[in-house]
């Protein structure tokens, strides 16, 4: 598989998974959304939209250095808009090595994502892997 989706589109340029490194603040943009490691307070990932505004529901597991295993959902979508969020579910990464794995669901378009976010020494070059699963 090379990342590519035939289906519906004949040329089979629809992207399904985007993987990159940011540093805090810049941010990886995947459809209409965009991603990256927040800036201040709590460390996590942050989302924004690239315009508009979408609804996610989200669901997030995380695993740190101490081998300690979270996870958490929303029962209820959260509106995500141009402005980058906050750390979902109020988790704070402190150590380098520590994963996330977020489920996004889109119930207005149909889509759902697997974002996998894994915090690197000092915040830079965090490793973010998007794939779109819908």
């Amino acid at each position: 598989m090379t990342g590519k989706l035939n289906i519906g589109d004949p040329t089979g340029n629809v992207s399904t998974k985007l993987v990159g490194r940011v540093t805090a603040g810049t941010f990886l943009t995947f459809d209409n959304l965009k991603f990256s490691v927040t800036t201040s307070g709590q460390r996590g990932l942050s989302i924004a939209t690239v315009s508009g505004t979408v609804n996610l529901f989200v669901e997030g597991k995380y695993n740190n250095t101490s081998n300690t295993i979270y996870g958490s959902r929303t029962d209820t979508a959260i509106t995500y808009s141009t402005s980058p969020s906050g750390s979902l579910f109020g988790w704070g990464f402190n150590s380098a090595g520590d994963t996330i794995i977020y489920h996004l669901t889109d119930p207005d378009n149909s889509r759902m994502y697997r974002v996998t976010l894994i915090i690197m020494p000092s915040y830079i070059d965090n490793f973010i892997a998007i794939e779109r699963l819908l």
